[in-house]
């Protein structure tokens, strides 16, 4: 598109352009994704699972030692664990809180890794060159070991580990709107959006904005599996969620001595894991495939 015919455009002669990065009838064709639909699925059986599970389940921290790893029946879905527990009740409140956190990550690393990307690329000067320098720091230190080096600090728990991952999360989604918001502001709708009068905020908000939100989105619905999968990880460990709280990570690291003698016990954090990982998967896809058809494989 050519920045003179953008100028009509905008000045009232043709429809006004869209903004940069956002196609038309985005969720229009979304919804019609069936790699969507399949991701939207897995994720609302495990928010569902959250959600009304309770109402469905035992007590996920009642013990019954008469009754220890009890096999899969209409009384326990899932079996018992160890310490007679209802394994179904647990991998409920597991999802509550693995999910949960997930998210709480998701949201709060997508929104600071955006707000302070996009105000790097369109303020620059000092701001932006002190920040690109603080996130490339950031970004040169594995994950592990500033999650490691935040939970040595601070201790294990779960709260640490939330942190711990918000800390990890947002520089790489800060890098990525940074970097959509400098090539965004050189297209001709900008251009031509500035040339026709617009200020620079009207600009920015109503032409690069948008394109970088969907940007840093898709990037950020994909870390939601590496989210999930790394919470439950140093769950696992021993860093974050801390027994008896239901946590599909610890779930899974309890059940390590008894897995042999009751696999079933691995039946219900293990699927909410690959159904998460899945999910968000599924739904970065279909968001990079709507957004961007010339660059499937």
């Amino acid at each position: 598109m050519s920045v003179p015919g953008t100028i009509a455009r905008i000045a009232g002669l043709g429809p006004a352009p869209r903004p940069v990065g956002v196609p038309q009838g985005l969720g229009r064709r979304l919804l019609a994704h069936r790699a969507f639909q399949v991701g939207l699925g897995c994720l609302a059986a495990v928010v569902l699972l959250a959600a009304a599970g309770p109402l469905l389940a035992r007590d996920p921290a009642a013990t019954d030692y008469a009754n220890q790893l009890a096999a899969p029946s209409w009384e326990h879905w899932l079996g018992t664990d160890h310490a007679g527990r209802d394994s179904f009740a647990r991998t409920v409140a597991g999802a509550y809180n693995s999910l949960g956190a997930a998210l709480l990550v998701f949201t709060i690393s997508t929104l600071v890794g955006l707000l302070l990307g996009a105000a790097a690329g369109l303020l620059g000067g000092v701001f932006d060159l002190v920040l690109n320098r603080f996130v490339d720091i950031l970004l040169g230190l594995p994950s592990l070991v500033l999650s490691l080096a935040v939970i040595g600090a601070l201790g294990p728990g779960f709260g640490t580990l939330i942190l711990a991952m918000c800390l990890t999360e947002w520089a790489r989604l800060a890098k990525l709107a940074r970097a959509h918001t400098l090539g965004s502001a050189q297209r001709p709708e900008v251009i031509a959006a500035r040339m026709a009068g617009a200020g620079p905020l009207r600009a920015a908000v109503g032409h690069v904005l948008p394109g970088t939100v969907v940007q840093v989105l898709i990037a950020a619905t994909l870390n939601l599996g590496e989210i999930v999968l790394f919470l439950a990880s140093l769950s696992f460990l021993g860093l974050g969620a801390q027994p008896p709280a239901a946590e599909w990570g610890n779930m899974i690291a309890e059940s390590r001595a008894s897995y042999a003698v009751a696999p079933w016990l691995l039946i219900g954090p293990g699927l909410g894991i690959v159904l998460c990982i899945a999910g968000a998967t599924l739904i970065s896809d279909a968001l990079r495939d709507c957004t961007d058809p010339a660059g499937r494989l």
